[in-house]
């Protein structure tokens, strides 16, 4: 079992926007042709701009996309926008060999993200029932 995690900083690529279609189509690629030798990895990115509709979002929660494009997606959650400066960590763990739930892993992320804000000394907090992190009531990550 590999013990290592492969950290992929597509921001040294020149600061260079990546399409959020593409990377969803890498990252289906990656998840379907790793095997129990493959490292789990973390992939830090900024994308295009772009409004991501989750399994249960609302196409009418989008008021007014204009010129951004919207991308139907297999993940949870409703409405997303991606764009310029949004830092995005998209973390490709195998959870069947860290046997780890769905819930646990974003439970774990959530935790990461609010240990690192605490040391900006930045009060946030999960909520059970809204998956993310919240600073005064408005969610961060």
């Amino acid at each position: 079992m590999p013990s290592t995690l492969v950290v992929r900083n597509f921001l040294l690529q020149a600061s260079q926007l990546v399409d959020y279609n593409l990377a969803w189509q890498a990252m289906k690629l990656f998840t379907q042709s790793r095997d129990k030798q493959t490292a789990d990895e973390l992939w830090l990115l900024e994308h295009k701009p772009v409004y991501t509709l989750g399994q249960a979002g609302d196409p009418s929660h989008i008021l007014n996309a204009g010129d951004i494009s919207v991308i139907k997606a297999d993940r949870g959650g409703q409405v997303t926008y991606h764009g310029p400066g949004q830092l995005m960590c998209y973390t490709l763990v195998d959870l069947k060999r860290h046997k780890l739930s769905v819930r646990e892993m974003v439970v774990m992320l959530e935790e990461a993200v609010i240990e690192l804000l605490t040391e900006y000394g930045i009060t946030a907090y999960g909520d059970r029932d809204a998956p993310g992190v919240y600073v005064n009531k408005k969610k961060i990550a």
